[in-house]
């Protein structure tokens, strides 16, 4: 996370169950120069966990990095790999867990440098940097692929760019819509029970949709968000619905709110 309007920046640390919980800040002029060392500390107490369980309550708990999933920029920071604007900058292509811990895509020949360096979390028992990174829905397709999209109907130097007319259409009809919008506007998805048709059918809807959006749009516009809606089914098989490992939960969070000045 990252303060705006300020030359200050702040790192926070947060887990997941069914409320967020705060767990390590980070506060200073600019990003940890070593991440690793930053977060040394927690990979070693969670091995430790992960080894040992926990006994509460006469109860046997076992503990596991289930997944980690942030937006393109940080995790690039996080895995210590190449930004998502570079070429061959998408993690699940063509490497494995392994290779990362091999340190394998180091200045191999092939993909340019992707990987910076060892990522401590690569030692994180049972963790795997292409298995267990997922793609969080909010950054990729809310704020992602759908911005994209209204960007190109707005502005974009495309034959599909909306009319003049149109744009204050659609402007003067989402005004109309605050008169109606209710207090609570939160509606969660339903889970996909036993049904593996319909990720099947989203699987081919979203490789469809990649494909005529580069003939709309242009190879050019087919950005980093774009690229990925091709994984998104199997991180859903993976980890269930998308609302189990979204953002969201994190950007409605008020931890940090007294934090700030």
């Amino acid at each position: 996370m990252v303060l705006r309007s300020q030359n200050r920046q702040r790192k926070g640390s947060e887990t997941v169950f069914k409320e967020v919980d705060f767990i390590g800040l980070y506060y200073g002029p600019e990003k940890p120069s070593d991440l690793n060392e930053l977060i040394k500390a927690f990979v070693i107490e969670l091995n430790e966990l992960i080894k040992d369980e926990i006994e509460y309550g006469r109860k046997i708990y076992r503990v596991k990095l289930q997944c980690l999933f942030c937006d393109a920029p940080a995790k690039a920071y996080i895995l210590k790999v190449k930004y998502h604007t570079g070429y061959y900058s998408k993690i699940g292509v063509l490497r494995t867990d392994q290779g990362f811990k091999d340190c394998s895509y180091v200045d191999d020949g092939l993909n340019d440098n992707y990987q910076q360096d060892k990522a401590i979390l690569c030692d994180v028992f049972g963790f795997g940097l292409v298995t267990n990174v997922v793609l969080d829905y909010m950054h990729l397709i809310c704020l992602g692929v759908v911005l994209k999209l209204i960007e190109l109907w707005i502005s974009g130097q495309t034959t599909v760019k909306l009319s003049d007319q149109e744009r204050q259409l659609i402007s003067d009809k989402l005004v109309n819509l605050k008169n109606f919008m209710p207090s609570d506007f939160s509606r969660k998805p339903r889970q996909l029970q036993n049904d593996s048709g319909y990720l099947k059918l989203a699987d081919e809807l979203l490789n469809c949709f990649v494909t005529d959006f580069e003939m709309i749009y242009g190879c050019k516009n087919v950005t980093f968000n774009i690229d990925n809606l091709l994984h998104v089914v199997s991180d859903v098989e993976n980890f269930g619905c998308l609302d189990n490992y979204s953002a969201f939960r994190f950007e409605n969070n008020k931890l940090l709110a007294g934090y700030q000045k």
